[in-house]
This record gives C-alpha cells, structure tokens and sequence, in this order.
C-alpha cells in the first residue's frame, strides 16, 4: 500500500492561461468614456475662456507698447484713459460704461475690481491726464506714473464682469 502523505504523490500545480487584455471588462468602458468626456469638457472651457479673455490680451499688449519699459513717461501715460475705456466696453458692452465719466466712472472702475484706488489713489488721474497739458505731465511725480501704470494692469488683469451688479451692467 502506498502512504498518501508521501512526497512522490506530489505533481506540479498547472497553471492557468493568462486572461487575454482584448477585450476588457465593461467598467473598463464606463472609465474610458467618462474620461474622455472629461476631457473634451476640459477643452471646450479652455477654449472659451481663452476667447473670452482675448480682449485682456489685447490690452495688455497695447499697455506694453505704451509703456515700451519707461513708466515714468507722462506723454505716453496719456493714452491710457482711453485703453482702460476701450478694454471696459469690451468686457462689460456700451450700455454699461459708455455715459460714465468722472466720479462714476472710477466708481464703475472700482467696483469691477474690487478696490478703492481709483477713486481714492492713482486712479483719479485718469480723470485728469486728457486734460493736461504735455508741460504739466512731464513735471509730475515718476512714482505717480507707475502706481498709475500697476493699477491699469491689474485692473485689466484682474477685474470681473461676471462680479458686477447688475445696475452697473
């Protein structure tokens, strides 16, 4: 009688096929195509957002060429009032800024950023620069010019026309 428990009963163990990687369980597909959609919805903002932020671009570049690495020149300082109105009907449409002048136009200006430096600080000379003579800019503060200079670009950078109430739109 042989003894059950001997080592010569023993076999290898046989192994089963691999799985084959083609085709793959369903939650395979779900992930594939919840992934995809999440990718083409990532896209899509992208692309919009970028569109509607061209008009940003647009001003920061003209800012740039204003500027040309010189914030202290007061002749060229000059064209800025017009570049922040400009970049304003392009963000919030004529209804909404086209009238304002003065007081309430820095009041539009500081509500879409949120602060007070348009009323209270540099920004009050956007009011002022149009009306000034060549002579009376140029023997004004340079520091003047690049606080004035900082404040347009982050308001074109940073304000929010989605923010706005509607009263001001």
């Amino acid at each position: 009688m042989t003894d059950p428990t001997s080592l010569e009963n023993l076999h290898d163990i046989i192994p089963m096929a691999p799985q084959p990687l083609w085709p793959p369980a369903p939650g395979w597909y779900v992930v594939a195509w919840v992934t995809a959609a999440a990718a083409v919805w990532l896209c899509v903002t992208a692309t919009l957002r970028w569109r509607k932020n061209r008009y940003r671009r647009e001003a920061l570049a003209e800012l740039a060429l204003i500027t040309r690495g010189n914030n202290t020149a007061w002749e060229n300082l000059a064209l800025l009032p017009a570049l922040v109105k400009r970049t304003a009907l392009a963000a919030y449409g004529r209804k909404a800024v086209a009238s304002l002048t003065s007081d309430n136009w820095l009041a539009f200006l500081d509500r879409s950023l949120p602060t007070s430096d348009f009323t209270e600080g540099a920004g009050r000379l956007l009011v002022d620069i149009p009306y000034q003579p060549n002579e009376s800019l140029a023997s004004r503060d340079p520091a003047e010019a690049k606080a004035l200079v900082r404040l347009v670009e982050t308001w074109i950078k940073k304000h929010n026309a989605e923010a706005m109430p509607p009263a001001a739109r």
